[in-house]
């Protein structure tokens, strides 16, 4: 054999030894293909099991039972068990089990206490149920997950959990395989588990559907039964009602054709109810009849408004029917809706409310009577407060009256001597002289037409005045007798050069009450201060006295007309009363405040009282 037969032969082995190793290649791959193919085949031969068993299967203790037999069966599970959420949701309950032992499967009702339960959230299966995602456990003795259950959990050493899913996602129970070797599931395994359990879902889902259809079937057959019941029995106790009421009642269609009426609509019209029927509401209630139709004829479903109207019926042969109230809705009946018309004889009540009327138009000229005499009280009352603060203030108007009246005397007592003597008195002393009676008597004048400005009746009188005036006013009318009882005044406040649109009379004369009060309150040579200040629009005059103080058990009576402190024979306790009122009429207020060795009065009057409104008020303060 030469070199190129042999070096040709060699190339030749080692072509089919390759040959020889592709076809042991593709053996292998052949013979694992045709396996996965087997197990394909198989995997489809148990879902299609599986989905003939349970997809139209609405007995859920048959499809538990199916799942747990059919695995145990076709997979390499020692044990299967399905596990569904309980009505609360908080606890997962065995339904169904099965191991390689068992002849048949065990099935656990509902309603069954007995039966095993997991919390939510707890062990394997709780934690698959809370998470929504399978567990694949190949070693239970190392997961912090396993719990085993005493007395049901023997020989778990791997464990394969996927969960069953509801509606929108939610978590309905889960479906547990086991083995008490350790890694005998693959993701393989977890893979199938999860197509099988898609197929339970559905089942389940569909079982709890037809449950629920079925009981709102049950209910609502129910809830129409009873309606109809109550519907008959409504309409027999109405039609009893109808017959034995003491008020009319009418029924008629939307069409205004009355169908019935009662023994009561009778005696009513003066016609036996069986003349009515087939007749229009017209010829019973000519003025009601169009306003019940238009608003509860024709197509108006029921649940409208009732309608309430007065009016006269006729009666027959076209006489004048009682006067009635009548009410109208419209109601269900099991035949459709009709009118239910009810009459109440109203008559006497017509009577009655003339009656009414003539007595209202007689009390309201009777209460304008009255009010006028009160109003006149009243103003008497206030005029007998004036004399009354007059007389309190005699002495010290007499002194002050003297005092100019004295000096008019001496200096015309002087020029009278002077005269009779001969004397010439120069021009420049007699004008002085004159000048000094001038004055003198001007004071006195000042003064007597202030107290016949106080003192004189007249109506209400708003104007422009300065608040220091008005205050100055106040106090030269007590300053004599202040002056007497040691007594000094102070007067302040950021209101004193700002005016107010009031009645001065009736300001000056609640003044003068307050002074006086402080006056026989204060201690002696104490002193009475008057703040005035403006705040928001209103003027807020403070008298304030450092004597002992009105007792907290008397404040609350203070403003009553007759009530007093002082002793017999000096208060007639309308002081404060009337000045109470008089700024009322002003659109003010009086309060006061009190505590042992201080005593405040505040009068609160608007800068701009309106003449109208101050008239408005008077009258109400005298109501």
């Amino acid at each position: 054999m030469n070199v190129k037969t042999a070096s040709a032969a060699a190339r030749l082995r080692l072509r089919l030894a390759a040959a020889v190793r592709e076809r042991k290649m593709f053996a292998q791959s052949l013979a694992e293909a045709n396996a996965r193919f087997a197990e394909k085949v198989k995997e489809l031969s148990l879902l299609r099991r599986i989905g003939d068993s349970i997809s139209n299967n609405l007995d859920e203790r048959a499809v538990c039972e199916s799942l747990v037999n059919i695995i145990t069966s076709e997979m390499t599970a020692e044990n299967c068990s399905v596990m569904l959420l309980t009505e609360d949701g908080g606890h997962l309950m065995l339904r169904a089990a099965q191991g390689q032992t068992d002849s048949a499967p065990r099935f656990f009702d509902a309603a069954d206490p007995k039966a095993p339960r997991i919390p939510i959230g707890n062990g394997v299966a709780g934690t698959v149920a809370k998470t929504g995602k399978p567990m694949l456990v190949q070693n239970t003795a190392e997961d912090r997950h396993f719990k085993k259950i005493p007395g049901r959990m023997k020989n778990i050493s791997s464990l394969l959990c996927t969960p069953i899913a509801g509606e929108k996602g939610s978590v309905i129970g889960v479906l547990n395989l086991s083995h008490p070797d350790i890694g005998q599931f693959s993701r393989e395994n977890e893979r199938l588990l999860r197509l099988i359990v898609n197929h339970a879902a559905l089942a389940f889902n569909n079982i709890r559907l037809f449950s629920r259809i079925h009981k709102f079937n049950e209910g609502l057959e129910q809830a129409v039964t009873e309606r109809t019941k109550e519907l008959r029995n409504s309409e027999g106790k109405y039609r009893a009602l109808m017959q034995q009421g003491s008020e009319g009642i009418v029924i008629a269609g939307r069409d205004g054709v009355i169908r019935e009426c009662n023994a009561a609509a009778g005696i009513l019209t003066g016609q036996k109810p069986s003349a009515w029927a087939g007749r229009h509401l017209d010829a019973m209630m000519p003025d009601a009849a169009p306003t019940i139709l238009k608003r509860l004829g024709g197509n108006t479903p029921p649940g409208r408004a009732p309608v309430a109207v007065e009016a006269v019926l006729r009666a027959g042969r076209g006489k004048r029917g009682a006067a009635v109230s009548i009410g109208a809705n419209l109601i269900a009946l099991v035949a459709g809706p009709v009118i239910h018309i009810t009459m109440r004889d109203i008559t006497q009540r017509t009577l009655l409310d003339e009656k009414l009327r003539n007595y209202s138009r007689n009390l309201e000229e009777e209460v304008r009577r009255r009010t006028r005499e009160l109003k006149a009280a009243q103003n008497e009352l206030i005029q007998a407060a004036k004399l009354a603060a007059l007389g309190e203030l005699a002495s010290g108007v007499a002194h002050e009256i003297n005092n100019p009246i004295a000096i008019i005397a001496g200096y015309a007592e002087d020029l009278k001597d002077r005269v009779l003597k001969g004397e010439s008195p120069g021009m420049t002393t007699l004008m002085r002289t004159l000048d000094l009676i001038s004055e003198s008597a001007q004071r006195a004048h000042a003064i007597t037409q202030e107290i016949l400005d106080f003192s004189t009746p007249r109506a209400t009188r708003i104007a422009v005045h300065n608040i220091q005036e008005l205050l100055e006013t106040s106090v030269a009318m007590v300053r004599p007798r202040l002056k007497n009882m040691g007594l000094s005044v102070t007067t302040r406040g950021n209101a004193l050069a700002g005016k107010i649109r009031t009645d001065k009379n009736h300001v000056v004369q609640v003044m003068i009450n307050l002074l006086n009060n402080a006056a026989d309150a204060s201690r002696e040579n104490g002193i009475i201060t008057i703040t005035a200040n403006i705040r928001g629009g209103l003027l807020a005059i403070t008298v304030t006295d450092n004597g002992g103080g009105i007792p907290k058990e008397l404040m609350g009576k203070i403003f009553d007309p007759f009530f007093t402190t002082k002793e017999p024979g000096k208060g007639t306790g309308l002081g404060l009363s009337i000045s109470y009122r008089i700024v009322q009429k002003l659109g003010g207020r009086l309060t006061a405040a009190s505590r042992p060795g201080k005593t405040a009065f505040t009068v609160q009057l608007p800068l701009e009282a309106e003449t109208a409104a101050v008239e408005h008020k008077g009258a109400e303060a005298h109501d």
